[in-house]
């Protein structure tokens, strides 16, 4: 059986990212550590995050070079105390690049990019087409170098663009018509999108459901359906969010049962007497018949 390596790792990386995204915004992976080892905010901030900022870096410095720099850092350091500065360091020199920004933004702060699209198309005089237009993110001080993808009814256009700020401008001729643009078509950054908070909102129900912590999970599942309710896994935990709320309804009548049978025990070892004034100031309590001992 032929086995797909790169399918595989695309598709680690997307659990990764989805992981990653949970809880991101609770503290920068410089202070990852403060979290429990192995609890699901570590996890999700030193584990998966860390894991894309290294993916990310690859992309930057070249992912050959970068395997053999990794493994030379690695040889030099291993069993010795080591900090981000000397991973800073040792990038620069063996890259002669300062990548300083970079670990600013991916190690040292919280928060990933959401990218919007907004262009305009014309018609020149010789019949192909321009496409102007900008890329939004809501960082200040961002900085990525990224793909850029125009789609046309016949063959896509790459392009590379070094998004800055939250607005940077591109222009570009085409003989096609433009049908659509993409930033980061191939995945190589990490950031949100209305699709991530969906399957952020599915993976923390599913974290809830193996703690058997079924109220939150039940929200995080409606969550996820109220945000994309055509989703086909938004509906399958739709389908969970009914499975819990039954097991939920179970729980809630073993407990109502539990203690009507109890009342009705009382009930009966109650002396005539008590039996009688019980029902006597019961019966002027209207308002909260849900509160009268009878018998059931």
């Amino acid at each position: 059986m032929e086995v797909n390596h790169a399918d595989d790792f695309r598709g680690a990386l997307a659990r990764e990212a989805v992981n990653a995204m949970k809880h991101q915004k609770l503290a920068p992976i410089t202070e990852g550590l403060t979290f429990k080892s192995g609890s699901d905010q570590y996890e999700s901030i030193v584990g998966s995050k860390g894991a894309w900022v290294l993916y990310m870096l690859g992309q930057l410095v070249g992912r050959d070079d970068f395997n053999g720099y990794f493994k030379e850092w690695y040889l030099q350091r291993k069993d010795r105390e080591t900090a981000v500065a000397d991973f800073v360091d040792f990038v620069r020199r063996q890259t002669g690049e300062d990548y300083g920004w970079f670990f600013v933004q991916w190690v040292e702060s919280v928060g990933v990019p959401e990218f919007k699209v907004d262009y305009n198309i014309y018609k020149l005089r010789d019949g192909t087409y321009q496409i102007r237009g900008q890329v939004k993110q809501d960082i200040d001080l961002f900085r990525m170098p990224s793909d850029i993808r125009i789609e046309t009814r016949g063959e896509a256009r790459d392009d590379r663009l070094v998004i800055g700020g939250r607005s940077t401008s591109f222009r570009l001729n085409l003989e096609e018509r433009p049908l659509r643009v993409v930033v980061d078509p191939n995945g190589k950054i990490l950031n949100d999108s209305d699709r991530m908070r969906v399957l952020v909102h599915i993976a923390l129900g599913e974290d809830y459901q193996r703690k058997s912590e079924f109220v939150a999970a039940i929200q995080a599942f409606e969550k996820a359906k109220e945000m994309d309710p055509r989703s086909s896994m938004a509906t399958s935990s739709a389908w969970a969010r009914g499975h819990f709320r039954t097991l939920i309804g179970a729980r809630v009548m073993f407990c109502i049962t539990f203690r009507c049978g109890k009342r009705l025990n009382d009930w009966n070892t109650m002396p005539t007497s008590l039996r009688m004034a019980s029902m006597f100031r019961t019966s002027f309590v209207i308002s909260t018949l849900s509160t009268m001992i009878w018998p059931f």
